[in-house]
């Protein structure tokens, strides 16, 4: 019989540096796996995401990344929901043009036009060493692309082609991720993952709307999200982690 699984954002739910989680957090976090299938979901890539963990063996993680365009298990990349390649390099073309700073996201390459925007883009974001480079765009099977600048949210929310083929996911810190239009977080549950029950979700912004509708038990961290029905709330601060602590354990009491 298949496990339930329950499902954590990563960013502002779990983590809240951008580059560790606490380690009581993940020790509570794996005390769950007897019963349940636990799942990382995250907007960033999985390669991005393996040095937050130091108790979990990373090859038998499973994590959602990129908003749900890419499942990452057991080491490697299982499946991705990509832009046909010349949709991609289109959109790609038209964000960059915005003047922001913008980056393709791959199976496991990172895609520019220039060697300079790598740079820039490696500077602003400090991407894993695990990425091959390309300066191709149109060799890429593109997953996500992702871009930050000055005023470039009205830009791209005022493009007539964009609402057209993508999801636009808006983060706090003025970073926009573009993926497969219909591509959240259930997306690898519904078609890599089966369809066992959800049974709780923990999350903390927009982006976590799907999995936190689609779970039994609902968990908000802060106020980045309004609208979700029965949600258990943990408020950001100084106690978040002994807070997040017992609802936790409470998934096994």
């Amino acid at each position: 019989m298949t496990k339930p699984y329950v499902l954590f954002d990563i960013d502002g739910t779990i983590c809240f540096d951008g580059k560790m989680i606490d380690p009581r957090l993940e020790n509570a976090i794996e005390g769950l796996s007897e019963l349940f299938e636990i799942v990382f979901a995250t907007a960033r890539h999985p390669f991005d995401m393996l040095d937050l963990f130091k108790l979990f063996d990373v090859y038998k993680l499973n994590i959602i990344g990129c908003n749900g365009a890419i499942y990452y298990k057991g080491g490697n990349v299982k499946r991705v929901f990509h832009f046909a390649p010349s949709v991609g390099a289109e959109i790609y073309r038209r964000v960059a043009g915005y003047g922001g700073t913008t980056v393709g996201l791959g199976e496991n390459s990172l895609f520019f036009e220039r060697s300079e925007a790598y740079l820039v883009a490696q500077q602003e974001w400090k991407f894993s060493h695990r990425y091959s480079v390309s300066f191709t765009i149109e060799e890429g099977r593109l997953c996500k692309i992702m871009t930050k600048g000055q005023d470039i949210t009205n830009l791209i929310n005022a493009d007539c082609m964009l609402p057209d083929v993508c999801t636009i996911y808006t983060h706090r810190d003025g970073s926009i991720d573009l993926v497969k239009k219909g591509t959240n977080k259930l997306t690898p549950i519904h078609h890599s993952l089966g369809n066992s029950m959800i049974y709780a979700a923990f999350g903390n912004d927009e982006n976590d709307r799907a999995m936190l509708l689609n779970a039994s038990r609902r968990i908000v961290v802060g106020d980045g999200i309004q609208g979700i029905p029965n949600a258990e709330i943990v408020a950001s601060g100084e106690e978040v982690v002994p807070n997040l602590l017992k609802k936790i354990r409470s998934l096994i009491e």
